[in-house]
This record gives C-alpha cells, sequence and structure tokens, in this order.
C-alpha cells in the first residue's frame, strides 16, 4: 500500500514559519476531499489556520491514472489563482488563501511533492451535524 505524502506532513516545518500541529481524520461517511488531506498549522506568532493538502498519490492509483492526475494539478492551480484574484479584489465575502506553497519530502522521491493552500481555520465543518 502507498503511503500518501499528503498524510505525512505532523509537525513539520513549512514555509513562511507554518509547523503543521494537527491532522484531521476523515469519518467514514465524509464527503468530499477526496484528493487532499486537512491540517491544522501554526505561525510563529501562534495564529492557527487550515491547510489543505494536495494528495497527488491517489490520481496515479487512479484507473484514469495520467487524466486523474492532469485534472488535480488544473484543480489546485484554478483554485490558488481563484484566491489570489479574490484577494487582489479584496473581496470580502469569500475565503481567502492567506499562504501556499509546497513541500518535498523526499529530494530523491519524485512523488513526494505536496502542494498546500493554508486558510483562516473556520469554526467547523459544513459538513458535520447542525
Amino acid at each position: 500500500m502507498v503511503i500518501p505524502p499528503a498524510s505525512l506532513l505532523l509537525n513539520r516545518e513549512l514555509n513562511n514559519g507554518w509547523t503543521v500541529v494537527e491532522k484531521f481524520e476523515r469519518s467514514n461517511t465524509a464527503t468530499g476531499s477526496c484528493f487532499s488531506t486537512g491540517y491544522v498549522v501554526k505561525d510563529k506568532k501562534g495564529y492557527r489556520a487550515f491547510m489543505k493538502a494536495m494528495d497527488y498519490t491517489r490520481a496515479l492509483l487512479h484507473p484514469a491514472g495520467p487524466a486523474m492526475m492532469q485534472y488535480l494539478l488544473e484543480a489546485y492551480r484554478f483554485e490558488k489563482e481563484i484566491c489570489d484574484k479574490c484577494k487582489e479584489k479584496h473581496l470580502s465575502r469569500v475565503v481567502h488563501a492567506i499562504d501556499s506553497g509546497y513541500l518535498i519530502l523526499n529530494e530523491n522521491d519524485g512523488y513526494s511533492r505536496v502542494e498546500y493552500l493554508i486558510f483562516d481555520l473556520a469554526d467547523g465543518d459544513i459538513r458535520g451535524p447542525h
């Protein structure tokens, strides 16, 4: 079984001073986020935020491998560009990405790159009980 690099980020230091401090565990009934792992990150001042780490290995194992990989790369780029444009336009009723970047877990493994987006930490989960 392949262990996705996106699931191995707990306690890692990221770019721009973020540290991964908590992993969100998916319940068996969870929907969405099939190609990402959620974490809580903290900056050097103690500010806590949500990090979405992309999991490309699941795409490689998908029956439509290369097409699924292309889809995920385009989806990540689109989400990042939308967040950047909303921030540039000072839109106030959308979620802004606070930061973004990537981490390479193993320089000798071309599949160990993890792209991420960091957002303000929400009070709850839209999928959870209300």
